[in-house]
């Protein structure tokens, strides 16, 4: 049975990204496919550890894929799919408290208006460790 999970997403966010103001020691560029264009940012905490990356994963200079990482591992990904500016994929990752654990959930936008999300997958749980 599908779970269908509501999200506000309006209220969080925004149809273009607009990234933080930081220092360019704390943001990592790459031109993924060589092609003279930046196409992925990851942005750094104090540390150097990840704690947003940024992906234009169709090359049309506008980024299509915000990952959201805590303690260096991705927690979630979110995804514009189809362009529109308004992210239509949820991807949740859930560590066990060991770490030696993980639980992906998938999520696909069901109704565009309503920013309802319905349930797509769910991995269980997968050793990390192997």
């Amino acid at each position: 049975m599908l779970l269908i999970i509501v999200l506000l997403l309006d209220k969080f966010y925004t149809p273009k990204w607009i990234p933080p103001q930081i220092d360019d020691n704390e943001l990592t560029k790459v031109d993924r496919n060589q092609d003279g264009e930046i196409d992925s940012w990851i942005y750094r905490n104090e540390e150097g550890i990840p704690s947003i990356g940024i992906i234009d994963q169709n090359y049309n200079g506008d980024p299509d894929s915000w990952a959201f990482f805590k303690n260096g591992k991705a927690f979630l990904d979110e995804e514009d799919s189809d362009g529109d500016g308004k992210i239509d994929k949820i991807f949740l990752h859930v560590f066990s408290e060991d770490k030696n654990k993980i639980r992906e959930f998938f999520f696909d936008l069901l109704d565009k208006k309503r920013n309802i999300f319905v349930e797509k997958e769910d991995t269980g749980w997968v050793d990390v460790t192997k």
